[in-house]
């Protein structure tokens, strides 16, 4: 039978001070601010995704948990609108999109990216998607997981969000103001 397996650590495990007293970190937690080598060394933890067709996934890099599973997709060979497709196109810009560091793929990291008001338009739909699929009203499920809502709700729900689930990213989306974006909090 087809098999993938994932196994990730979300963490540091906490181990109080020996971080510090082995001079591993400065404090007792990882830092949110701190050069690119010393982020990885803190945050950074094993990621295996093997499946019994492909073997283990190669080169998976520094990601954020976010995009695990597009990687597990990818091995068990399955396409779908939201975890090969959004993920993967914003996983092609981004390695890692943290509240406190932008990582672009191969990029220089941009800390503080929210505060300067560093703003990219594929991270705002990805927040944005994630905020109303948790905390809104659903507005794309339909779009994104049409095994749930089933083909009828497709467009209806959100018309604009179809050419991300289709994988047409446009450069610069504009969404109208009757998108999602008219809702949300603006501390997204």
């Amino acid at each position: 039978r087809p098999t993938v397996i994932a196994f990730f650590g979300d963490h540091l495990p906490p181990l109080g001070d020996a971080y510090v007293e082995s001079g591993y970190m400065k404090q007792p937690v990882a830092d949110r601010k701190a050069p690119l080598a010393d982020m990885k060394r803190q945050h950074e933890t094993p990621l295996l995704v093997w499946s019994n067709r492909g073997g283990s996934v190669k080169a998976i890099g520094s990601i954020s948990p976010a995009f695990i599973p597009l990687y597990v997709f990818n091995a068990a060979g399955i396409t779908h609108p939201y975890y090969t497709g959004m993920l993967g196109e914003v996983r092609s810009h981004f390695d890692v999109i943290d509240r406190h560091m932008l990582l672009p793929a191969g990029g220089v990291p941009e800390f503080d990216w929210q505060r300067e008001g560093i703003q990219n338009q594929m991270v705002s739909d990805l927040r944005l998607l994630q905020y109303d699929i948790m905390f809104g009203e659903d507005a794309a499920g339909g779009v994104f997981f049409p095994e749930v809502y089933g083909q009828d709700d497709l467009l209806s729900r959100a018309p604009e969000w179809s050419r991300y689930a289709a994988g047409r990213w446009p450069q610069v989306p504009a969404l109208p103001d009757t998108s999602l974006r008219s809702w949300v909090p603006a501390r997204l």
